[in-house]
């Protein structure tokens, strides 16, 4: 894949394809609702965010495999392996799993819009944490995509101050991702990003498999082997979280910062435009004003940092490709996984 398109084309996919994940696990959600199993819907979060961990493992094992080596994992330090199991709860687990219920509880296109805050949360724990400098016009972006996500559910409320339960699980969903990416940033110097998402992979799933078990029991996991199950979650762990996860890691090795904040910052309409086209969900004014807005604030926050046009693979390679994905996920938000 990497010799036949351009770095930066494959952020564009996988961008587009993780931008359709929340859309489709809607649709995953809907058809195990018509299709019960004694009661039980087949198709249900715990069993999808499963399936799709270990599609994105088997696709981190294929692309990144040089630098998932036991010489590798032996010179791991202590600290090395607690930042990437605590990221791997927090950002493998628990966020995915707050996002799965927002989604069954409102809109996507709210789920979406509401995700957006991220970013800019990042911008100011890695300021207030690491005294690092921004731009006038990066902060000025940061608070107009705040001020977007804000009116655009302040808007569909009736003008109302209420904020429903979906917006706030997927809130609370973005702030875990921020928090938990910017706190392990000074200990990602002898992290590799094939070894964080590996054991962020493993460590998420077995975790969540745990306490899963020992919150609602074994029978949570009864129809994890449905044929129906499988059929359809298989074709979203393939297509979506596989290919989206080759194509993200593959892109960022070849790609530009500047490349990929154009990509990301793409993410809410491709998003927006992706839930009307496979939920039929019809923007209302909210989404149209807060999204309006939430545009202006993502291009200013471009230019402001335009000047940072590095290529990737140009930099201290480990440890620029780690910061780099945890960054620019932060922007792609519901990843499938």
């Amino acid at each position: 894949m990497q010799n036949r398109m351009p770095g930066p084309a494959l952020i564009w996919l996988s961008v587009f394809l993780f931008a359709c994940s929340s859309s489709v696990v809607r649709v995953l959600g809907d058809l195990g609702q018509q299709n019960l199993i004694d009661g039980r819907n087949p198709i249900s979060f715990c069993n999808v965010l499963c399936a799709g961990n270990i599609s994105a493992l088997v696709a981190v094992l294929i692309v990144l495999r040089r630098q998932i080596t036991p010489r590798r994992f032996h010179e791991l330090p202590g600290s090395a392996w607690i930042t990437a199991a605590l990221l791997g709860i927090g950002t493998a687990v628990i966020a995915p799993w707050l996002l799965f219920i927002a989604i069954q509880e409102t809109m996507v296109t709210n789920v979406i819009l509401v995700s957006q805050i991220e970013p800019p949360l990042m911008l100011l724990l890695c300021c207030l944490l690491y005294g690092e400098r921004v731009s006038v016009l990066s902060w000025a972006g940061a608070v107009v995509c705040v001020s977007g996500v804000v009116l655009s559910v302040m808007l569909n409320r009736n003008g109302g101050i209420m904020i429903g339960k979906g917006e706030i699980y997927a809130a609370l969903a973005a702030t875990l991702f921020a928090v938990s990416t910017v706190f392990a940033r000074p200990r990602l110097e002898n992290l590799p990003l094939g070894i964080l998402m590996t054991v962020r992979y493993v460590l998420g799933t077995i975790f969540f498999l745990v306490m899963a078990i020992l919150t609602d029991g074994a029978v949570h996991f009864i129809d994890l082997t449905s044929p129906l199950l499988w059929k359809w979650t298989a074709l979203y762990g393939v297509v979506i979280v596989f290919g989206g996860q080759l194509a993200w890691f593959t892109g960022l090795r070849t790609s530009r910062a500047l490349d990929i904040t154009l990509a990301t910052s793409a993410t809410p309409l491709i998003g927006i435009v992706a839930a009307a086209l496979i939920l039929g969900e019809h923007p209302m004014l909210g989404h149209y004003v807060g999204g309006g807005i939430l545009l202006i604030g993502i291009s200013l926050g471009i230019f402001g940092s335009i000047g940072k046009r590095e290529v990737l693979h140009e930099q201290p390679a480990a440890l620029k490709m780690t910061e780099t994905s945890l960054t620019a996920e932060g922007k792609v938000g519901f990843k499938g996984v």
